[in-house]
Formats: C-alpha cells, structure tokens, sequence
C-alpha cells in the first residue's frame, strides 16, 4: 500500500477517480456557494445510474444548459456507481492510460473483455487498462463499456 493511502475496510467502499478532464460546479453556473454545497452533497449521495440522469435533468431545468465541468462530474459519478459494482479499487490515469485496479481478491476476465472491447483495452488478472492514445476520444464510451461488461461477465 502506498504512503497515505486509507486502507479499504469493504470492497462496497467507492474507487478513489482521478480521470483527465475538470469535473466540478463552476461559481459562473451556480453563484450561491450554499447552493453549490448542496448540490455537492447531494451529487455524493447519488447510486443508480437514473438518479443521475434525474440530476443531470434537474442541472437543465434549474440552472440551463449544463457546462462541459458539470456534464464530466455527473459522467464521474456514474463510473464511480459502475466500479463500485464490478469491484474496482481505483481509477487512475497516467501518460498513456486509464488503469482500473480491482479489490483484493477480485480477478478480471481477462479473455471476455479483451473479446468484448478489442482494441485498446488491455485486462490483467487484477486490473484494466484503456490506452488513451489508441482510444482518442473514444476513451469516455470505452470506460463505460468496459465497466458494463465487467457487470455483465
């Protein structure tokens, strides 16, 4: 474990995310700082995909077309609903790579991702990566089939 990592006392604990776009509540969308707590909270309480399209809905409704920083926090918070599901410990991102790490004691099948998403997706016995690189822009789409298809197998 490294240095000041928290240790995981239940695989049902949410994947620490670190993924390469701004995902926040900009003050220029919602001023009132209360306001953005709030939604904070209330966004960290969130744990099926429909709450987070109802919030994304409510985002629209109560505050106008959403910027690209609110889109990707919702986009976050639905990986993080699908890793906690499938077992993942954390999602990073290096140089090349998006690096999904599994709980101890969870393994990845292997041959049904690497059948299922082809190219770019790369799975070991413990963890995935998505080359960035080879995915382009594709890599947000390629996140979230990989982790619908660890659901699946």
């Amino acid at each position: 474990m490294r240095e000041g990592a928290i240790e995981r006392t239940s695989p049902l604990q949410p994947p620490t995310i670190d993924l390469p776009m701004q995902s926040h509540i900009p003050p220029e969308y919602v001023s009132d700082i209360d306001m953005r707590l709030t939604l904070y909270q209330r966004l960290a309480k969130l744990s099926t995909k429909q709450q987070v399209v109802d919030m994304a809905d409510e985002f629209k409704d109560r505050f106008g077309p959403m910027p690209s920083q609110v889109a990707n926090l919702l986009y976050a918070i639905e990986v993080k609903i699908l890793a906690v599901d499938v077992g993942v410990e954390s999602i990073d991102t290096d140089d090349k790579s998006i690096v999904l790490r599994m709980v101890e004691g969870k393994k990845v099948d292997k041959a049904l991702l690497e059948k299922t998403l082809g190219d770019g997706v790369k799975a070991g016995t413990n963890q995935v990566r998505l080359d960035i690189k080879r995915l382009g822009s594709r890599w947000r789409k390629a996140l979230l089939q990989t982790l619908q298809a660890m659901a699946e197998g």
